[in-house]
């Protein structure tokens, strides 16, 4: 298993699936590997990288890392009338949008967001594989 911090920072990347992709041997597929077989970080160990090093511009547009404020196609927190609101913005539109009374329930939101996806996209090829061991869908309907 890559060192916690490589692991964190895939996630935080938005395409875990590549990264996971690139360790694979010439054999393998991702048709027989799980999340788990590439990422043991919790939670709390990526909201602590994050604190101290921010979410990477690319993925994550921070309204406290100032300008520039590049919303399009990416994970957003902004402050508005004393609440941070936590978004996806595409194309002009505002998506999944939820609001939080802390700038850190707000990053601890985006970042349970990043890991959710990352179990999404690291786990699909598996159970799809593999039918007969009729794994459940995740709930993204939450």
């Amino acid at each position: 298993m890559r060192p916690k911090e490589e692991q964190i920072k895939a996630i935080l990347s938005g395409d875990p699936f590549r990264w996971a992709v690139e360790q694979l041997a010439d054999h393998e597929t991702m048709d027989e590997k799980r999340y788990s077989d590439f990422i043991n970080v919790t939670p709390e160990e990526a909201e602590e990288f994050v604190k101290e090093h921010g979410f990477p511009e690319d993925a994550v547009c921070d309204e406290t890392k100032g300008p520039p404020f590049i919303r399009e196609d990416r994970l957003c927190i902004e402050s508005l009338n004393n609440r941070w609101d936590v978004y996806y913005f595409e194309r002009g539109h505002y998506n999944q949008f939820t609001h939080h009374t802390s700038y850190e329930e707000a990053r601890r939101e985006i970042i349970n967001r990043m890991i959710q996806s990352a179990k999404i996209a690291l786990n699909s090829r598996f159970r799809y594989a593999h039918p007969e061991l009729k794994l459940p869908l995740p709930d993204l309907m939450e």
